[in-house]
Parts: C-alpha cells; sequence; structure tokens
C-alpha cells in the first residue's frame, strides 16, 4: 500500500490536507481551523504517519519504516519525507509493493516510492543511485514511470547534482 503526500496543494494534485468528506475532516470533535493549522505545522514524516491512522492499512507505519530501513531507503528532513526501495519492474505487483520482498537476484531498475510526504519534487534528487524506472501505487493502481521522460516532459523537478 502506497500514497504519495503532498504537504502543499499545486504541485501533483495530491494533498495531506483532509479533503471535505474524508474521515479526518468529519471528526467535528476538532475545530476546522484547528485541523488545517495542525496539518500546516506537521513535519513530513508526521504527515506520513498520519496516513496509517486515517485508513486501513496492512501494517503499521513502524513495521512498513523497520521493512524500508533493512531493504530500501529512507529519507526524513524538514521538507521532505520518502521511503523507496529498489525493484525489479519484472517482479508481480504483489512483490513491489510489499516492503518485506527483497528478492534482488536481478538487477532493478525501478525505484518503488512506497509513501513520501511534503515537497516530493525533491524525491529525485535525493535518491543513492540512478535507476530506469520509478514506481508508485495510487488508488491501488501500480504505475511505472520512465524517470528520463518525466524529466523531459516537464513533470520531474530535480535540483543540481540530482542522480537522473
Amino acid at each position: 500500500m502506497h500514497r504519495l503526500v503532498q504537504a502543499t496543494r499545486g504541485q501533483t494534485g495530491l494533498s495531506s490536507v483532509p479533503e471535505e468528506g474524508s474521515k479526518v475532516y468529519q471528526d467535528r470533535s476538532i475545530p476546522k481551523q484547528t485541523l488545517f493549522n495542525d496539518y500546516n505545522r506537521m513535519k513530513p514524516v508526521e504527515h506520513a504517519a498520519r496516513i496509517y491512522e486515517s485508513e486501513p492499512c496492512a501494517r503499521t507505519f513502524k513495521e512498513d519504516l523497520e521493512a524500508h530501513l533493512i531493504h530500501g531507503v529512507v529519507f526524513s528532513r524538514p521538507d521532505l519525507f520518502i521511503m523507496a526501495r529498489p525493484v525489479s519492474r519484472s517482479w508481480a505487483k504483489d512483490e513491489i509493493v510489499n516492503p518485506w520482498f527483497n528478492e534482488l537476484t536481478k538487477t532493478p531498475n525501478c525505484w518503488h516510492v512506497y509513501l513520501a510526504a511534503g515537497d516530493i519534487s525533491k524525491v529525485w534528487s535525493i535518491m543513492p543511485y540512478r535507476l530506469e524506472f520509478a514506481s508508485w501505487e495510487r488508488s491501488n493502481k501500480l504505475r511505472f514511470w520512465n524517470i528520463k521522460k518525466l524529466q523531459h516532459h516537464g513533470k520531474l523537478r530535480t535540483s543540481p547534482g540530482a542522480i537522473l
């Protein structure tokens, strides 16, 4: 189960600020303005952890964090949080989205972004090495993108020195 979370609206169309009608938004015990102010003050890692509280997940945040610390990469900065791991695009969907699966007998060719929060335009500038593809799951559909094509079409912003 993968989620991209955007701390501020606009860059990807994804948002960690609750939409009207969402489970978090419907909690009327917290005044609406307070709820939105709390989201704006949270760090990206707190946004990421809150996803596990707001919808059903197969594992806890800590379990997924541990899996990515062992089998992937975890970056936590004041502006960005990401859990990702190298995978092979030829793997079955269940293998790609399971952070505990680690059958790297083939050379990985894809960064599977399991969860990201904050300024996700910076995700690709901090990956430890270059891979051809990026994948993530949105609405339970696994999507693959060629990283160079994303960059070419302007859908991927990188900082100078990015590994792409």
